[in-house]
């Protein structure tokens, strides 16, 4: 049988974790003198509160080599190990885990490099825990996850970009900097990195435009989709009504951003991650 492990920054629901048996390897937060896991010991409406409440900034670490050595070792030597993370050139999570894999010559584990983050590797990890439900064998698996990897989209905006600066994850959206009064930045993930797509003036016209990217590129396609909700849930579901009347879902849901792309992102990020199907 296909396992599947991922890192808490994939952003995924309880209950899809729990439904489909999911394995999460967390990333830690540290923030003034307080250091916890994503995803097990806070939520992110608490983390939202703690952020209001400090003017410390906080900052995150990959998972050490034990917790994946921990996570591989519970799974067991029987089975086929399907595990995959945050781009590595937003973090080396995935490089913890291939050291992990060496030390375990006896299992069967596949380190992926999924080149996205947050809900765009949250899609690709529910699709391969369906398809392991379904039966799927490893190679199929495998295939599965290069397959989606090539079609993931992120389109995200945020009200300051000093979480992304800060966090050193503004990735190539560098010149979007010193341009923000009353300018939102419409932003992706593409090939492992944050980039830029435009500016636009005002909140209500960056979702409009938001919509007309999203739909140009379906061109009448069906959607499958993951959204992500900041601290201020209007502008998600402002995104979701606008979109719903324009594009055709197979599949959609909702999660807040965890506690690792908040202290990077930022409590006000809002956005999605599709693919056409």
């Amino acid at each position: 049988m296909v396992k599947i492990v991922t890192d808490s920054t994939a952003d995924l629901t309880k209950e899809i974790i729990e439904e489909y048996g999911i394995e999460i390897v967390p990333l830690t937060v540290n923030l003034g003198n307080k250091l916890f896991r994503d995803y097990y010991d806070m939520t992110a409406k608490e983390f939202f509160q703690m952020l209001k409440e400090t003017d410390d900034f906080p900052t995150t670490s990959q998972p050490s080599v034990d917790e994946f050595i921990k996570a591989y070792t519970k799974i067991g030597d029987q089975d086929d190990i399907v595990s995959i993370h945050i781009s590595l050139d937003m973090s080396k999570t995935a490089q913890s885990a291939s050291t992990a894999q060496k030390q375990l010559s006896g299992h069967k584990i596949n380190i992926i490099d999924s080149r996205t983050v947050s809900v765009g590797l949250g899609l690709i990890v529910l699709e391969l825990a369906k398809a392991v439900k379904d039966g799927a064998d490893i190679k199929e698996v495998l295939s599965l996850a290069d397959d989606l990897k090539s079609k993931i989209k992120i389109y995200f905006s945020v009200e300051s970009l000093d979480y992304l600066q800060k966090g050193g994850r503004i990735g190539r959206a560098q010149g979007f900097l010193g341009t923000m009064l009353k300018i939102k930045p419409l932003l992706a993930v593409a090939d492992g990195f944050v980039s830029p797509v435009e500016r636009v003036r005002g909140s209500s016209r960056l979702i409009s435009r938001m919509v007309e990217v999203i739909k140009d590129d379906a061109k009448g396609k069906k959607m499958k989709a993951a959204f992500i909700l900041g601290e201020d849930e209007s502008n998600s579901e402002e995104l979701i009504s606008q979109l719903k009347s324009e594009i055709q879902f197979e599949e959609m849901f909702r999660t807040y951003t965890g506690t690792v792309i908040t202290s990077h992102a930022g409590p006000t990020a809002f956005g999605l991650a599709y693919y056409l199907s």
